[in-house]
């Protein structure tokens, strides 16, 4: 499957996630933050830590559609 059809895919739940973390304040600043950490690495033009750093990100990212999904099950 390409990779633009994944991405179109799987945005809606992305959104979904993201969504529910919007209203918190703390999280546009985590956000400014994690995406700054990622162009530090992405600067210091070193392949492996740069994979490493966006690894890291996405894993985070798709912990949020599972968080949201989790917390429509919960409510009444």
């Amino acid at each position: 499957m390409p990779l633009s059809l994944l991405r179109r895919v799987g945005e809606r739940y992305i959104r979904i996630g993201f969504g529910l973390l919007d209203p918190d304040t703390r999280e546009h600043d985590r956000r400014r933050e994690a995406h700054q950490i990622l162009v530090d690495d992405f600067r210091k033009a070193d392949p492996d830590l740069a994979a490493a750093a966006l690894d890291e990100h996405l894993a985070h990212n798709n912990e949020l559609p599972h968080a949201a999904r989790a917390h429509w099950k919960e409510r009444p």
